[in-house]
């Protein structure tokens, strides 16, 4: 028996973590386990991957998980983002757990055995802030021939791998056993072999030095990609207080605000803008940008697709 688990998320979110858990969860009830998250685009906001294989047998395979028995989406915006793949590769009876508060009149093309729970929300009300690695790992535990004790166990031992305080940890842990109980549980049924995709195979020729030489080709494309998907909060601007002092405008990592006419009035891109808050610390007059929390509901208002 072995089960391929994938997990998606956003840089910051955690699903390196989330992995860990999981995998660990696993090797404390006596199966072998085997987590690799995908290195290189761990930017904040930016798609990540990470994916576990566990197995009552030697786990031969490595690297990416391209046909998974499961899959667990921290954010759902990012199933119709096509750089993050999240449906690539899905089996007809592959299972899917997503962090949304309902699945009600949400449809994944494709999949039929779809299970949910309001992770951020939880993160959220236990942790205070958006860490959804314990929530996640919870979930997906659930959907697995894993104890609740054994997840408890691993919460423990990662959380404080990483360096957290016992309150964190304990926190954590609460965290990892709500999700663990509020999850309905869904069948998994795996294949005995990965369904591996025929361009994977890929014929190495000879080229010269300069094909290597850094290059942007598509000047601008960036304008295409709605940053704004992973955002929790978003900052507001009341220009009744604003001093069009600019400050926000030199800090936005993001060149998400410009200053706009003979004032220089500062706007905000919401496409773009992540919502890193950066622009709220550093603002110098007190009230002029506030703090809005989002709900995806709002987001799914805006012509999200899942």
């Amino acid at each position: 028996m072995i089960i391929r688990i994938r997990f998606h998320g956003r840089g910051g979110q955690a699903m390196k973590t989330a992995g860990r858990v999981v995998g660990t969860s696993a090797f404390l009830e006596g199966f072998k386990a085997q987590d690799s998250p995908m290195y290189g685009p761990e930017r904040r906001g930016a798609p990540v991957a990470s994916f576990l294989r566990i197995s009552d047998e030697e786990i031969g395979e490595r690297g990416y998980v391209w046909s998974p028995d499961l899959i667990a989406v921290a954010d759902p915006t990012l199933i119709e983002d096509p750089r993050a793949k999240v449906l690539d590769g899905l089996r007809e009876n592959a299972a899917a757990f997503i962090n949304v508060p309902s699945l009600t009149n949400l449809v994944v093309d494709g999949l039929t055995r779809v299970t949910n729970y309001d992770v951020t929300g939880a993160a959220l009300r236990i942790l205070g802030r958006a860490v959804l690695s314990s929530g996640v790992a919870g979930s997906v535990v659930k959907l697995l021939p894993i104890s609740a004790s054994s997840l408890e166990e691993a919460v423990k031992i990662e959380m404080e791998d990483i360096g957290l305080k016992e309150r964190e940890i304990d926190l954590n842990v609460k965290l990892a056993l709500e999700c663990y109980e509020g999850t309905p549980k869904v069948p998994i049924e795996y294949a005995t072999t990965e369904e591996l995709e025929e361009f994977r195979a890929v014929a190495l020729e000879q080229h010269p030095p300069e094909i290597s030489t850094a290059l942007i080709r598509n000047v601008g494309n960036t304008i295409y990609q709605k940053t704004g998907n992973w955002r929790i909060s978003r900052p507001e601007i009341d220009y009744q207080k604003c001093t069009r002092c600019g400050v926000c405008f030199d800090y936005c990592p993001e060149a998400a605000i410009s200053l706009v006419g003979p004032d220089r009035r500062p706007v905000i891109d919401y496409d773009q803008c992540k919502g890193c808050l950066i622009c709220y610390n550093e603002c110098p007059v007190k009230g002029a940008i506030r703090v809005v929390k989002e709900e995806l509901v709002e987001k799914l208002a805006k012509g999200v697709t899942i």
